[in-house]
């Protein structure tokens, strides 16, 4: 399942292009497994997760990573969380043109855990998104949600990635502060 894997069949059955758009999440999705630091695992998706037992009420016994410090929906990071974690591993997939990250140690933020594995878009990823839109004659694309944007030090919205796609779509954007 992937974005093209979806919007090949809305086009398949008749849907016009100019009717479909494609979500770009500002948050990732985090699982567990201490084991992947050695060697390439970590790098490719399938790996096996573990339950760490941080998320609660009928979650607890899922295979999610705890949650980000901000989101508190198990087995997610707000983007700008894994910017401040600082993942000491992290790639991106060719094939998907999205990111993989993993916390071989504890994260820089002092809460995420060795062994948390994550997968999420950066902005090369992003823009890679509003590339196939625009191939592809799609309605546009959208993101959920900019409340998970990237952040300075104080806390305060730098809107990394809503910038990023606002430039790759070619649109006039205000001027950044």
């Amino acid at each position: 399942m992937s974005i093209n894997y979806t919007i090949a069949n809305y086009l398949a059955a008749g849907v016009p292009a100019a009717k479909l758009m494609v979500g770009i999440p500002l948050y990732g999705h985090t699982w567990f497994n201490p084991t992947l630091g050695s060697g390439s695992a970590w790098a490719r998706f399938g790996s096996p997760a573990q339950v760490q037992g941080k998320c609660c009420g009928p979650f607890a016994t899922t295979s999610g990573a705890a949650p980000g410090q901000g989101s508190s929906l198990c087995g997610t990071m707000m983007l700008s969380e894994i910017y401040a974690a600082n993942a000491s591993l992290s790639t991106l997939d060719a094939a998907t043109a999205s990111n993989i990250a993993y916390f071989a140690s504890e994260g820089a933020d002092g809460y995420t855990a060795a062994g948390t594995w994550v997968t999420y878009n950066d902005v090369d990823s992003m823009r890679a998104i509003v590339a196939y839109a625009k191939a592809h004659g799609l309605g546009g694309v959208f993101a959920f949600d900019s409340s998970m944007d990237t952040m300075d030090g104080s806390g305060a919205f730098t809107y990394t990635a809503m910038n990023a796609i606002a430039d790759a779509l070619g649109r006039d954007v205000p001027a950044r502060r």
